[in-house]
């Protein structure tokens, strides 16, 4: 199924608020806590603009921003790619993964 074409604004939007925040938590997140960093008000805008990248266009959309965040530095995509699969885990796995409740 086809997003409908105001979806592509939100996730264009959506993209940039994430890339932007990474780029400000890129230099100091490791320094920080999981608490910290849920603390962070960066960290919580880079989350919520993952949540809605995933709403939009599923994990296909996580791993293409992900990929997308650094397109001629492989080196700094690898280490966004680890930063964010931490950080993003668990977005869209719900969706297709059924728990099962004992």
């Amino acid at each position: 199924m086809t997003p409908p074409p105001e979806s592509y604004s939100s996730l264009f939007e959506s993209f940039d608020h994430a890339r932007a925040a990474y780029l400000r938590l890129e230099a100091r997140a490791h320094a920080m806590s999981d608490a910290e960093l849920a603390r962070d008000a960066d960290y919580r805008t880079l989350f919520l603009a993952g949540r809605r990248i995933e709403s939009i266009g599923g994990r296909a959309a996580i791993d293409g921003a992900i990929e997308a965040f650094f397109p001629e530095d492989s080196t700094r995509a690898e280490r966004a790619r680890r930063n964010l699969d931490h950080w993003w885990a668990g977005f869209g796995i719900w969706r297709t993964s059924p728990m099962t409740l004992n």
